[in-house]
C-alpha cells in the first residue's frame, strides 16, 4: 500500500510569488488559474503573496456598521472564491493558493487525506518554529486555543482551489478587536521565539511542497490567454461590490451566457434547438463574447457552477427544451430559429456592454 507521499508525485507545479498586491488582483489570479487548469491549458499552480490590510470574506455578509468600521480603518473588504470562515490579511500575513486538477491519479480520493496533503507543507513549516499545531480538517490550524493559520476550499469540476493565510506577524490586536473573525487569532511572532522573514518562510514551504508532491516548482507567469481572462475576472468579479459585498457572482465574467436545457437523452426537438442555438451564435458574429452551456435534465450540475434563475425556472416548470439567456428563460418548449436567436443575442450583447 502506497503512502500519501508515494502516491502523490506529479512532475511540475507552476509557482507564482508576489509581494504586496492589491487584494482584488491577488484573489482574481487564483480564479483565473482555476478556469484555465479546468480548460486544460494551464498547469497545476501554487501562489504565494501578500496584501494590504483586508477582511477576506468566504460565506459571510457584513452589515452596514461593520462595513463602515472597516472603511474608517482603511481596511479593504474582499471576497474570495473559496467557502468558509473569514480571514484577516495584512502585510504581515502570507496568503497562499493551490490550484490543482485532482483527476491526476496520484491525488488521494478521500477529501481529508487530500486536504491534509495539500496543507502539510505549510503546517510543517509552521511547526518548525517550535510550535505544535492541530488542524480541524477543514478550516483552522490551532496552536493551543488560538488560530495561527486558516484555509478554505472550492471545487470547480475536478479542480481544487485550496486557499489560505498564515499569520506570521499581523496586527493581532486589530484582527481580534474588529469583531468580525469567528475565532481568536495570533501570530508566529507572538507565539514563537524563532523569527523568519516571509521570504525564508516561502523558501522552506516551497522545499516541503517539492518533497510532498515529488514535483519541480517552476516560477512562471500567466499566458496571454490567461492574461485576457484575468482582466475579465478582475473587472466583473473582484472589483465589483455585487460580489464583494452582496455575494452575487457574475454569470460568465462579462460574457453573454446562453444555456440550453434538454432531456436526457436529447429528443429530436432538443437536438434541433441545440443546433439552432449554435447556428444563431455564429450568425450573430459575437462568438468570442458568448459562453454556451448545455445541460441534460437529471444529470446534475458540476461543482462550482452558478445555477441561474432561468435554469431553475425551466427545470421547475419542466419547460424542456429551454433556452436561457443571461439567466432569463427566453424560450421554453418551442424551438426558435437561428435568425431569432441571432437577433436576441445581438440585443443582449448591446445591453450588457
Amino acid at each position: 500500500m502506497c503512502t500519501l507521499r508515494e502516491a502523490t508525485k506529479i512532475r511540475e507545479l507552476r509557482l507564482f510569488i508576489q509581494d504586496i498586491v492589491e487584494p482584488s488582483r491577488g484573489w482574481a489570479l487564483d480564479e483565473t488559474i482555476m478556469l484555465h487548469v479546468k480548460g486544460g491549458d494551464a498547469p497545476n499552480s501554487v501562489h504565494f503573496w501578500r496584501s494590504p490590510p483586508s477582511i477576506v470574506l468566504g460565506n459571510l455578509r457584513l452589515n452596514r456598521d461593520q462595513m463602515g468600521f472597516l472603511e474608517g480603518k482603511n481596511v479593504s473588504i474582499i471576497r474570495r472564491v473559496t467557502d468558509g470562515p473569514t480571514f484577516y490579511a495584512d502585510e504581515g500575513s502570507l496568503l497562499f493558493g493551490f490550484i490543482l486538477d485532482t483527476r491526476d491519479p496520484f491525488f488521494p480520493r478521500e477529501l481529508n487525506d487530500l486536504y491534509r496533503l495539500v496543507y502539510s507543507p505549510l503546517i510543517e513549516t509552521i511547526e518548525n518554529f517550535g510550535l505544535k499545531c492541530a488542524f480541524d480538517n477543514t478550516s483552522y490550524l490551532f496552536v493551543d486555543d488560538v488560530v495561527i493559520s486558516q484555509v478554505s476550499q472550492f471545487w470547480y469540476y475536478d479542480v481544487l482551489v485550496f486557499q489560505g493565510v498564515v499569520y506570521l506577524d499581523i496586527d493581532v490586536d486589530f484582527a481580534n478587536s474588529a469583531g468580525i473573525l469567528p475565532k481568536k487569532v495570533s501570530s508566529l511572532k507572538r507565539l514563537s521565539s524563532s523569527e523568519k522573514k516571509i521570504k525564508e518562510f516561502i523558501g522552506e514551504a516551497s522545499h516541503r511542497i517539492r518533497e510532498k508532491f515529488g514535483a519541480a516548482l517552476v516560477e512562471g507567469s500567466l499566458t496571454d490567454l490567461e492574461k485576457n481572462t484575468f482582466e475579465r475576472v478582475l473587472k466583473t468579479k473582484y472589483q465589483s461590490p455585487k460580489w464583494n459585498l452582496e455575494f452575487s457572482p457574475p454569470l460568465a465574467y462579462g460574457k453573454l451566457l446562453i444555456e440550453v436545457l434538454t432531456a436526457s437523452p436529447p429528443t429530436k426537438m432538443c437536438s434541433q434547438i441545440e443546433k439552432n442555438v449554435k447556428e444563431g451564435i455564429k450568425m450573430s458574429g459575437n462568438e468570442e463574447e458568448i459562453e454556451l452551456r448545455i445541460w441534460r435534465r437529471g444529470r446534475g450540475l458540476p461543482p462550482g457552477v452558478t445555477v441561474t434563475n432561468g435554469l431553475i425556472e425551466a427545470a421547475k416548470k419542466s419547460q424542456i427544451p429551454a433556452v436561457i439567456v443571461n439567466g432569463e428563460l427566453k424560450y421554453g418548449r418551442n424551438v426558435p430559429t437561428p435568425e431569432e436567436l441571432s437577433d436576441v443575442i445581438r440585443e443582449e450583447i448591446k445591453r450588457i456592454k
